[in-house]
């Protein structure tokens, strides 16, 4: 496949971008009550990438990447018990059923997840053409 003319081949991080990320590595690097935790970090990531590499497990067991970012979101506080359920349910359907039944099951749990929209779609556009509250929906 061609690229069109003039377009480059990379894309390159503008100089602002650089500066702020270096700013703030910076920041963490020269705080002294911040240098532990920092190379903590470092040295845990340098080791995950590591073992990924020489395709190895990665330490810290069956934890999902997003599970260090979703805990800072106000939401996980209304769905973490979903959260709960889901990954149960899941665990219990490798555990006793093998990936052939997970495989089957995704398009259940799918369909779950479109079911609770689509109810409350409806409920939230009845409530507009009634003019009366009848469902409250939260989409996070």
């Amino acid at each position: 496949m061609s690229r069109p003319e003039g377009e480059d081949e990379e894309v390159h991080a503008t100089p602002a971008l650089v500066r702020v990320g270096f700013a703030i590595l910076t920041f963490w690097a020269t705080r002294r009550h911040l240098r532990r935790p920092f190379s903590a970090g470092v040295l845990r990531r340098a080791r995950v990438g590591w073992r990924r590499a020489r395709g190895h497990a990665l330490p810290g067991g069956p934890f999902h990447p997003a599970g260090y970012a979703l805990p800072t979101s106000f939401g996980i506080d209304y769905i973490w018990f979903c959260l709960v359920v889901a990954s149960a349910a899941r665990l219990l359907v490798l555990k006793y059923r093998g990936i052939k039944a997970h495989r089957r099951a995704v398009p259940f749990f799918l369909g779950l997840i479109l079911g609770e929209f689509a109810v409350g779609s409806f409920w939230s556009a009845l409530s507009v053409i009634i003019q009366q509250g009848a469902y409250t929906f939260w989409i996070f």
